[in-house]
């Protein structure tokens, strides 16, 4: 009994040991939510200004989506809210589609690190709560 058993852990490790262990490249992997393929904000700045784009790509069952975004810069070490033309300082939009993106721009009034961070409600048969943040930096 002992020799069959010896054996088969033999086999078992000698076949573990023989497969390839492939991993994803870390830009390839991506949340999974339950009311939305995809939820992103994109913050991109040109050599003039910036953009922020929200995208949102829902599942059949998306009802409805709210998304608030605000813009932040590092000073000193801590992110402070940057003035923008919007109430609160903070861009909202909502829909009853399925997919959207919303682009807002703003002319930026120094160079620095910026980020934007946009937060998600999205409503279906649940209602899910999604924050994403994306980094860039203002060079003149």
């Amino acid at each position: 009994m002992k020799r069959v058993f010896s054996f088969l852990i033999a086999i078992i490790v000698t076949i573990s040991i023989s497969y390839n262990v492939q991993a994803l490249r870390a830009d390839s992997i991506r949340p999974q939510y339950a009311n939305a393929r995809q939820a992103e904000v994109l913050l991109s700045i040109s050599s003039s200004g910036k953009a922020v784009v929200v995208k949102c790509y829902g599942t059949n069952g998306l009802k409805s989506a709210y998304v608030t975004t605000y813009l932040e810069k590092k000073v000193s070490g801590t992110w402070i809210r940057v003035n923008i033309p919007a109430p609160n300082n903070t861009w909202t939009y909502s829909t009853t589609s399925q997919s959207f993106s919303q682009e807002y721009i703003v002319a930026l009034d120094s160079v620095g690190q910026y980020r934007a961070t946009s937060q998600f409600v999205l409503t279906a048969a649940t209602v899910e709560y999604i924050t994403d943040t994306s980094y860039a930096t203002y060079k003149s």
